[in-house]
């Protein structure tokens, strides 16, 4: 998982299209079922170019109660 500031660094230099980060959403679902961490690391990305984004904060929110992570420690 990434650290909260490899998140900031990542956010800064960072430029990305919304198709790309389309297909990180799309992936983080599609690995739901073999991989949760996967899916999370994933879905937080798309948190980090979407933060108003409903549908990363209810998945992330999910894995985080899936894998028992507190929720606010993402």
């Amino acid at each position: 998982m990434l650290s909260q500031d490899e998140v900031a660094e990542l956010k800064k230099f960072a430029r990305v299209n919304e198709d790309f980060i389309d297909f990180l959403r799309d992936a983080a679902i599609e690995y739901e079922d073999t991989s949760l961490e996967t899916s999370y690391s994933l879905m937080r990305l798309v948190q980090v170019f979407r933060p108003e984004g409903t549908i990363a904060r209810k998945k992330v929110a999910e894995y985080q109660l899936k894998l028992d992570i507190p929720v606010g420690d993402a």
